[in-house]
């Protein structure tokens, strides 16, 4: 509470007062900021007189909002097989997203095989240092793993994606896991058989050709 103390206003007279007060950061955008000033004195019998309500809402911050998915180029594979994936962040916000840094843990049973914007693998994790992220911004990835685990048929090759950045307190923000089936691999045989000549005549031999 705010208090002044006048000793006397003379009739006709008025008193300016100025108040600043700061908004706390994570009010909730849309909030009404309500707030009245009241006035009495010994000698006003209708006093205390409260004022008008001075509203203010509050608005989206100047702030980056950085956001990630991740999608893979098919929904099933077997072994041996490649599965791109395509990751995609973006800054929603109306501020630059500074420091942006995205990892990839590589699911297991799966090999590196190629990415690009500058990422770098090591130790079954892909990094890339993007750096600046402009407001409205997408970026998008590529990321190529080989399947190359034991996997029992009907397994779901799961993985996700992180960015964080300095300048957005939310992160870090994970992707929703990409699932993947692995097939299972069962034996196929086929089999043809074929003469050595459409005709014969009796008393000939014929030779069949078996594969």
């Amino acid at each position: 509470t705010v208090t002044w103390q006048f000793p006397t206003i003379a009739a006709g007279q008025t008193e300016v007062l100025t108040v600043r007060v700061l908004v706390n950061l994570g009010v909730v955008e849309g909030t009404k900021l309500t707030n009245v000033a009241r006035a009495s004195s010994p000698d006003d019998p209708a006093s205390p007189k409260t004022s008008n309500n001075a509203d203010v809402t509050v608005l989206k911050g100047i702030l980056p909002i950085l956001g990630i998915t991740k999608i893979a180029d098919k929904s099933r594979v077997r072994l041996g097989d490649d599965i791109t994936y395509t990751i995609s962040v973006s800054n929603t916000g109306n501020a630059f997203a500074t420091g942006v840094n995205i990892s990839d843990v590589l699911p297991t049973g799966t090999t590196f095989v190629s990415t690009d914007r500058g990422g770098t693998h090591s130790n079954g994790t892909v990094n890339w240092s993007i750096g600046l992220l402009s407001p409205g911004q997408t970026l998008v990835i590529q990321l190529v793993v080989r399947v190359t685990g034991s996997f029992v048929g009907g397994e779901v090759i799961t993985n996700t994606a992180t960015v964080v950045s300095p300048s957005d307190p939310s992160t870090p923000k994970i992707s929703t896991p990409s699932q993947v089936i692995v097939e299972e691999v069962k034996p196929e045989m086929a089999i043809t058989k074929k003469a050595n000549a459409p005709t014969v005549f009796a008393g000939e031999l014929i030779s069949y050709t078996i594969q």
